[in-house]
């Protein structure tokens, strides 16, 4: 018997009405769509700043105490925070952030706690939040003779001598026992007054005091000049304060380091 191949074709059909169907759902629904009002686009505006430089140079006096640091700012920076902290071998140096607003173009000085230059090793520097490389730069101090004496006439010098007695093992202050001799050479024996000098960033000195007392000398100097301390004789003792041909005079003082002082006080 011989099969009719009706239903296949009547498959077919039912697949491409169901399509068709389909096609004019959409075409219908795309025309309902095109009759739909449309409203305008927008567009946010997001404005993102820029770091005003990659790198700043950080550097410090030439001094072995400092209580600023020098930053070389570009012009692009200016008006900028500043936000710092010195980093030593062992961490940062202090516990917070100094903040500071950058006001000009060029070397500013941004004050900061009092700190020894040689202990560090690096700035983390962040500019208006954007972090900055900081180069670190400092200059040790050309230390000059441990201790220097001069004299009211230059033509009749004067020399002077520092022992250190108790080194670096005391908790706050070593001694300095000082002596001053006259050192002209002539006959003449007019009296000078005499001025000693001491510079505590020489190597003969354990450090670097913020303070002293002292017997026998009055202070020259003030704290901003430290490490150098200037110091003349003691007025009122007699001719304590002036030398002869042949002359010594002997003085102490003891550095400290803890801001307490008759002599110095730099707290």
């Amino acid at each position: 018997m011989r099969l009719r191949a009706v239903r296949p074709r009547t498959v077919v059909r039912t697949v491409l009405a169901g399509a068709l169907v389909g096609v004019l759902a959409a075409s219908a629904a795309v025309g309902h769509a095109a009759r739909l009002p449309l409203a305008p686009a927008s567009l946010t505006s997001v404005t993102v700043a820029e770091r005003c430089a990659d790198a700043i140079a950080v550097t410090a006096p030439a001094t072995t105490t400092a209580t600023v640091v020098r930053l070389t700012v570009p012009q692009e920076c200016v008006g900028s925070e500043a936000r710092l902290r010195l980093v030593g071998t062992a961490g940062p140096l202090a516990q917070d952030d100094v903040v500071a607003g950058l006001p000009a173009a060029g070397a500013v000085d941004v004050p900061v706690p009092a700190y020894a230059p040689a202990a560090v090793v690096g700035v983390a520097l962040t500019l208006d939040g954007w972090g900055v490389v900081a180069t670190w730069t400092w200059t040790p101090p050309v230390a000059g003779p441990a201790i220097t004496c001069w004299t009211s006439d230059p033509a009749r010098p004067c020399t002077a001598t520092a022992t250190v007695r108790g080194g670096n093992v005391w908790s706050t202050g070593y001694d300095l026992d000082i002596t001053v001799r006259d050192a002209r050479t002539g006959n003449a024996n007019n009296p000078v007054e005499w001025t000693i000098r001491i510079d505590f960033s020489h190597s003969r000195y354990p450090w670097v005091p913020t303070s002293a007392f002292g017997s026998g000398v009055v202070r020259q100097s003030s704290c901003a000049d430290l490490p150098v301390l200037t110091l003349a004789g003691q007025t009122g003792w007699g001719d304590h304060h002036t030398l002869r041909k042949g002359d010594v005079r002997s003085v102490w003082v003891q550095p400290r380091n803890d801001g307490a002082g008759g002599l110095l006080s730099c707290g």
